[in-house]
């Protein structure tokens, strides 16, 4: 039987760092491979619960792990890195487990805190000699920089489809052919949005790997190792460029993944490892004032959100609500008002709440359910606080939703630049929504871009015509692209919300509310309505 694991944040400094815990015991830490991140081992992690503590972080500048403050790190600095978050949670002894950019990482682990590191279990140690390094530099690690035109996420579907026909994916010619099957749709898909949630820093960790050339330094490890070679790796041929290893660090070639999680079960079956002292908490509940990132459990699945803790007892607190199909911002990390207990949660299904949708959580995005969830959220973080609630653009009727829910508790409700159709206007926006189901050749992802951009020149709810030209200029590539990458996110399930969130002549019945109802809005975007609204306020 598996145990599911859960999700955490600590902050070491003024970073973030992401990582999934499950069960008890001795502790296992497993580094991903680059680009990717913790998610890889969300089935290995559950079952290797079964007997250990699994720990499995982002590392810096993957996943939702914030970057080092430099401009490229090192193999070493990872390392470290990795150590600070074990010193965070106090932990004192480990295994480390970990493939390809992780298992460098793994093994300078070892060699940096053989106190704490009892084994170093490593799936394709990469040993890159000259040429390759030359071969897989630049050309292999191109910026990845938004176009206006979109044509980066073109790109990128390409390329990660095109690792499984040449390795290099950049060489072409007869020798680099891979024999490998055409990835599936879902597996192409999944490989797009592990680099779209962290941009250019894709780059950090290969490059790591890649300038790491202290290729006899595993044979100086003091504690047991394993370093494993399958067949179907493109890494196998790195086996033969191994130093002679000391008699407690082996290299066994291995037919596929099936045999390498044998082979793991009987390194750490023969390691035993010792149970903590003391548990680790299956997340920090950390009280110190200022800026924190909090994973609370709801119907919609985890909510992840940014949380500012005054220094003092607080009695108000303040839930900002982004708008549907639209990327949270992270905060400036600065002091806002004293006193009041901030509350910037990524919505169900969006951010960093998007983790885990693929398994089946897809009936909770509907009005009631985020609600509920949003409702959990502030009940465990901000208690019995008096409420005040700021929604943007497609939340409004979400926002309303959850101050009926608190007669008395919600001083006041402010929607800035609302989204109110009337029905007609309704029946067009959902009508001509992007079709965000994954497609073979990745059109899917232009559709969601040039919707995004395309909403910022005309108002979504309204045609295209001359008349409903939007004023100013280009919206910034960044933000669509941010707002984009969250809309691929969502997929199919973007329009369910949508359908949701936005009702139909909301603002007919604003005016009934029993608490205050505040507009912001530019009135160079507005058509007439904000503003004839804002005098029945």
């Amino acid at each position: 039987m598996s145990i599911r694991s859960r999700r955490a944040f600590v902050r070491i400094g003024q970073r973030f760092v992401h990582y999934r815990q499950a069960g008890t015991g001795p502790v296992l830490v497993m580094l991903h491979q680059s680009p990717q991140n913790s998610r890889m081992w969300l089935e290995q992690i559950e079952w290797l619960a079964r007997d250990y503590r699994v720990l499995a972080p982002d590392l810096p500048g993957f996943g939702d792990s914030d970057p080092l403050e430099m401009d490229q790190p090192s193999i070493a600095d990872l390392s470290a890195a990795c150590h600070d978050w074990l010193d965070a949670l106090e932990i004192e002894q480990c295994a480390v487990f970990g493939m390809h950019t992780g298992g460098i990482v793994a093994v300078h682990m070892g060699l940096d805190r053989p106190d704490r590191v009892g084994l170093v279990l490593v799936d394709g140690y990469a040993i890159f000699n000259n040429d390759e390094r030359a071969l897989l530099g630049e050309s292999y690690l191109p910026p990845f920089q938004p176009d206006w035109s979109g044509q980066h996420l073109r790109w990128l579907w390409a390329r990660l489809r095109e690792q499984s026909f040449f390795f290099p994916w950049c060489e072409q010619d007869a020798e680099f052919a891979l024999r490998y099957p055409a990835p599936d749709t879902a597996r192409t898909q999944a490989a797009v949005m592990d680099i779209l949630e962290v941009g250019d820093q894709y780059r950090l960790g290969y490059r790591a790997a890649l300038q790491f050339a202290d290729r006899g330094c595993v044979a100086e490890l003091s504690m047991p190792c394993r370093l494993f070679y399958r067949e179907d790796d493109v890494l196998i041929g790195h086996r033969e460029r191994l130093p002679d290893l000391p008699a407690h660090i082996l290299a066994p070639r291995l037919p596929d993944k099936a045999s390498l999680w044998a082979a793991v079960a009987e390194a750490l079956a023969g390691w035993g490892g010792v149970a903590p002292s003391r548990q680790v908490p299956e997340r920090p509940s950390s009280r110190e004032s200022g800026w924190q990132r909090a994973v609370v459990d709801s119907a919609c699945g985890e909510i992840v959100t940014w949380v500012w803790r005054p220094d003092a007892a607080f009695d108000r607190a303040r839930l900002e609500l982004h708008g549907p199909g639209q990327a949270p911002r992270r905060p400036a990390l600065e002091h806002p008002e004293d006193q009041v207990l901030v509350l910037r949660p990524d919505l169900p299904g969006h951010g960093a709440s998007s983790d885990g949708f693929d398994q089946g959580a897809d009936t909770n995005l509907s009005l009631d359910g985020m609600a509920d969830a949003l409702t959990g959220l502030c009940r465990a973080l901000a208690g019995s606080a008096a409420l005040t609630i700021e929604a943007h653009a497609g939340s409004a009727a979400l926002a309303l939703a959850l101050a009926d829910r608190w007669p008395g508790t919600v001083e006041s409700v402010t929607l800035i630049e609302p989204w109110l159709p009337s029905a007609g206007e309704r029946e067009w926006l959902l009508t001509n929504l992007p079709d965000l189901a994954p497609r073979p050749a990745g059109g899917h992802l232009l559709e969601a871009w040039q919707w995004e951009r395309e909403r910022h020149l005309f108002p979504p709810w309204k045609p295209p015509l001359a008349e409903h030209r939007l004023p100013g200029p280009a919206p910034d590539v960044e933000r669509v692209h941010a707002n984009a990458v969250c809309l691929i996110g969502l997929g199919t399930r973007f329009a369910g919300v949508m359908a949701e969130l936005v009702p139909a002549d909301l603002a007919a019945t604003l005016p009934a509310r029993s608490y205050s109802i505040q507009l912001r809005f530019d009135p160079a975007l507005d058509d007439g309505r904000l503003a004839a609204l804002e005098r029945q306020l």
